[in-house]
């Protein structure tokens, strides 16, 4: 019995799979950067609806509305948080008032935004349903 299973050891120790060739041609595609400014403008106006959503979500101090535009994955995390959040909510939509784009591209965006507390960032994302979410405050 050993030496059968020293042979499959030797035969399988000394058989090489060879890489697989790709059989379709690979394009490259290069984004000039007036394709890359438009794109970009086109990812900040998809998404600033999410954006000004968020903002009335938390100047209205609305922990339903919040609910509905956060991710499911954040939502799961935050909802024991909600009552927490509340009180600070409205405080956190008038900074939010100020914000700025750092990133944005089809499925992801980044805002940056100061308040007295320093700089922070709220980023948004593109859900499986089509839709934006707030994933991160």
């Amino acid at each position: 019995m050993l030496p059968a299973v020293g042979a499959v050891f030797y035969f399988l120790g000394t058989f090489e799979i060879e890489p697989q060739k790709a059989t379709l041609p690979v394009e490259q595609v290069s984004i000039t950067e007036s394709m890359a400014d438009t794109l970009n403008e086109y990812a900040v106006s998809s998404i600033e609806d999410i954006a000004k959503s968020a903002e009335q979500v938390f100047l209205q101090a609305d922990t339903a509305g919040l609910a509905r535009i956060l991710a499911p994955t954040t939502l799961e995390r935050q909802r024991a948080h909600f009552a927490a959040l509340l009180p600070h909510m409205k405080a956190f939509g008038e900074d939010f008032r100020n914000r700025k784009v750092l990133y944005a591209n089809e499925l992801y965006a980044v805002y940056e935004f100061e308040c007295s507390r320093g700089k922070f960032t709220v980023d948004f994302c593109l859900g499986e349903d089509g839709t934006w979410k707030l994933m991160r405050f």
